[in-house]
């Protein structure tokens, strides 16, 4: 067995897994086994007829080393409008659609792959050649994604893993921008991947994590080698006094909290408990767990005296409840619901500053009311859902009136929700959920829209925003 290392870099990158001919074209977060194989294959000029000479190809097995995941971009591309039907995209059939192809192609800017290829010795030898001097031009998942120089970083390679792990430096990247606490960030410890600026890129180790994930079969499954991080332990600032007198007793239970500012809880939830379970169907049942978190007795609009939104991220390895509330006691969930832990938003509203760049990511219900005929008196139109491009420039209204401009948006559609018990109307309510990059531009709208949230259907996990840092590339 050998092995070659290449180095996968360029302004844009998009590794599709799913959206062949969809209207959203999306991109996997890594290089994907099949996208590498048609890269080979394109340096040996092999055709697309040609599957038999994909065999060999069957036995490579795939490390890829992340040093620098990329920013999540999306493009609203459209192909033939305005032209007549003779000259619009053709089909598959060799007719003509007749109007305007409109997509969303994501894709991944300034990333960066280290991809470690191991397979037989006589394969290895003859991609090294072919990725030297290719019969036609490789690119990075979509031809429009040109690869930086050099894409061959070592011919041959006796242990490819520990050539990710020891040997191959780490790519350099930008220092951050001005920091801002961040609350919804997937990870709460406090080591930082990245090298300071004008220091030497730090050389990985071998205490690195390396996960499996499989790839797009026939063939052995994709395995991911991450970097070790560079750990840097921020100073801890001394605790303040409180600013006001303690709530009385009765109101305030063991393990609670009350600030001036909202606090965010975030509870890890068990997928064993049925009352999870529960919830996770119902979502009239989950915005009563959370209301469990809050002060009894708040009157007929508890979740707004209390100030409170949450939000269910899920994953495919876990489930998790964000909670933001003036008050919230983690000593009154269910046992065997999940663990959890509650923060002070504070540190985030004081570093709220014009023209920092943050990352953010909300569940909203893009919506609007029916305009109905003068004749109509004092009646009410219906709520309208908003789809595509609709829900797309409302979440943009929104996020300016909020005194954010955005940079980004990437939308997610959800399972929509229905309120259940006797009491419940029959009204269904889409969620989408949306995450991307954006520039402060209002710090009082934003704190405001950070304390009330956004839109309607906030007691069934929608108006949460949360923001974390940006990196600068």
């Amino acid at each position: 067995m050998s092995a070659l290392i290449l180095r996968l870099a360029g302004p844009l990158q998009s590794w599709g897994e799913r959206s062949a001919f969809a209207p959203v074209r999306d991109t996997a977060p890594f290089p994907t086994r099949s996208a590498l194989t048609g890269m080979f294959a394109a340096a040996e000029g092999i055709s697309r007829d040609d599957t038999g000479a994909l065999e060999r190809f069957r036995p490579l097995r795939f490390t890829i080393r992340i040093d620098r995941p990329g920013t999540p971009l999306i493009d609203y591309h459209t192909a033939g409008g305005g032209r007549p039907t003779s000259r619009t995209a053709a089909t598959s059939g060799g007719s003509n659609k007749g109007a305007a192809v409109i997509t969303r192609r994501h894709y991944l800017a300034d990333a960066v792959f280290v991809v470690a290829v191991s397979g037989p010795e006589p394969t290895i030898d003859r991609l090294a050649r072919a990725l030297r001097r290719p019969c036609w031009a490789p690119y990075l998942g979509r031809r429009s994604c040109v690869p930086d120089e050099p894409l061959l970083l070592h011919a041959r390679a006796a242990d490819p893993e520990a050539e990710l792990l020891t040997r191959v430096p780490l790519s350099r990247t930008p220092s951050r921008p001005t920091p801002i606490p961040p609350p919804p960030s997937p990870s709460r410890s406090s080591t930082n991947t990245r090298p300071p600026t004008g220091s030497p890129a730090p050389r990985p180790t071998p205490s690195a994590s390396t996960t499996s994930r499989s790839a797009s079969p026939p063939g052995p499954r994709l395995r991911l080698a991450h970097p070790a991080p560079h750990h840097r332990t921020a100073p801890r600032r001394p605790r303040r006094p409180p600013a006001h007198p303690a709530p009385p007793t009765d109101r305030l239970r063991p393990g609670s909290r009350m600030t001036d500012h909202p606090l965010l809880a975030r509870i890890r939830l068990n997928p064993h408990s049925r009352d999870v379970q529960r919830d996770l169907r119902d979502a009239t049942e989950m915005h009563r767990t959370a209301m469990r978190l809050v002060p009894d007795h708040l009157g007929q609009s508890a979740r707004h005296q209390a100030g409170l939104l949450y939000r269910v991220d899920e994953s495919d390895t876990a489930s998790t409840l964000l909670v933001q509330a003036r008050h919230l006691d983690l000593t009154r969930l269910r046992d065997g619901y999940g663990h959890g832990e509650v923060k002070s938003l504070a540190p985030m509203f004081q570093a709220l500053r014009e023209g920092v760049t943050v990352r953010y990511r909300i569940v909203v219900n893009p919506s609007k009311r029916e305009l109905l005929p003068k004749s109509a008196g004092s009646k009410r139109g219906r709520i309208i859902p908003l789809a595509g491009a609709d829900a797309d420039q409302w979440w943009t209204r929104r996020a300016a009136d909020a005194g954010l401009h955005l940079n980004t948006l990437i939308p997610t559609p959800l399972q929509p929700v229905r309120p259940h018990g006797k009491d419940a109307s029959s009204m269904r309510h889409s969620l989408l959920r949306y995450d991307g990059t954006a520039t402060i531009t209002d710090p009082t709208a934003l704190t405001h829209a950070l304390t009330t949230g956004i839109g309607r259907a906030k007691p069934y996990g929608a108006g949460l925003l949360s923001l974390a840092p940006a990196t600068t590339r």
